[in-house]
């Protein structure tokens, strides 16, 4: 079979007429490639596999086949439909059947054996081949950050990029998702490559690497489904079952802050081991603030103040007050910096941000997430 180029000159074909032809539609048994596309031309046989394959057909138009249908290296066969009738404009398809879906079914073929010393047999024989299925994709994952509103999970996620099967077909658009849904297996094998095959236990796994990107603000997932060929087909490998994965990027949207507790959090005091001065007083506000200044815009990271701002991040989490957002140091009241002394007790300034790879919730402003939490010196034992 010679591979044909998948467009076709002077042919304008909208994405919504390049068609899959349907994961529930039956193997078509053919003799040759031109056995193909007589079969096809059937009026009756072309118009219901453009039917289940998702088109509109106007029963009063004539569907034709434009092109030799031919297999391409996306493993499946492209077949230009035109629809016509007198009074509109003609609408081209890009049928598309996966190679799978054929059978080369040949009777009464030759069969010649001779040679020397060999008994010359000649006989007639029954080909019945079937065209295995492509298991190899080269689909590494959508393009697009997908955003959730809630964490992760194998079934939000495979809901999220449309890989959950409901009760609609692909020619209703008022069906409601049933309670109980499993995996869209035509949509999956479409977006894969991988055609005819059944698939199932989605695993879902940060991936080991890059999280959350350093450039871009989301999480790889990597997604591992289970593909089964469907009754009828089989894998080129042989595999009766094989495994395959692809990325996502999300960004949680998950982030917020509560001030329900904000009273008792105040309460609480944080040590500030090792800040380099014993006992401090009023005296000692600008060294202080500048060891924490420091801290702040990088000049001089300190392990023990990032120790403090985790443990305060720790205890407001403990006590519901974030999500997915840690304590950093702030320098917005512009009369006392970092650190002030105040009723007789020390108070660094912190705000609270989102983490890496979240975003806030609808309506919450973490810029008025602000306190002065209460601290204590100590050296380290």
């Amino acid at each position: 079979m010679i591979l044909k180029k998948k467009q076709w000159d002077g042919v304008s074909i909208d994405e919504t007429n390049k068609l899959h032809y349907s994961y529930n539609s039956p193997q078509i048994d053919i003799k040759s490639l031109d056995d193909l596309k007589t079969q096809l031309s059937d009026q009756t046989k072309l118009k219901d596999a453009l039917k289940e394959a998702g088109a509109t057909v106007d029963e009063t138009a004539t569907y034709t086949i434009k092109n030799q249908p031919g297999l391409t290296d996306d493993d499946l066969i492209h077949v230009n439909v035109e629809s016509s009738k007198a009074s509109a404009t003609a609408t081209n398809y890009d049928l598309q059947i996966p190679a799978s879906d054929i059978n080369l079914v040949i009777s009464d073929l030759n069969v010649k054996v001779s040679g020397a010393d060999v008994t010359e047999v000649n006989e007639k024989v029954n080909l019945n081949y079937n065209i295995a299925i492509k298991d190899e994709t080269s689909y590494t994952g959508p393009a697009d950050i997908k955003k959730m509103n809630a964490t992760p999970t194998e079934d939000s996620v495979m809901q999220e990029l449309g890989f959950k099967a409901t009760t609609r077909t692909k020619r209703s658009t008022d069906a409601t998702p049933a309670a109980t849904v499993a995996l869209n297996s035509e949509k999956i094998g479409e977006t894969l490559g991988v055609f005819n095959t059944e698939f199932s236990n989605p695993v879902l796994e940060l991936d080991s690497t890059n999280n959350p990107s350093s450039t871009n603000n989301f999480f790889t997932y990597k997604i591992t489904v289970t593909g089964t060929p469907k009754e009828g087909y089989h894998f080129e490998g042989g595999e009766t079952s094989k495994q395959f994965s692809f990325l996502v990027k999300i960004t949680e949207v998950t982030a917020s802050y509560s001030t329900t507790n904000i009273g008792e959090y105040n309460k609480l005091s944080f040590a500030w081991t090792n800040s380099g001065v014993n006992n401090p007083t009023t005296s000692n506000k600008n060294t202080l603030n500048t060891k924490l200044q420091n801290h702040a815009n990088g000049t001089a990271t300190d392990a023990n103040i990032q120790k403090m701002l985790d443990e305060m991040t720790s205890k407001a989490k403990e006590q519901k007050i974030l999500e997915n957002a840690d304590f950093y140091l702030s320098d917005d009241d512009k009369t006392n910096g970092y650190i002030k002394f105040e009723s007789n007790k020390w108070q660094v300034r912190v705000i609270a941000k989102v983490k890496a790879g979240y975003e806030a919730k609808t309506g919450i402003d973490f810029t008025k997430m602000k306190l002065w939490i209460t601290i204590t010196f100590a050296q380290a034992s």
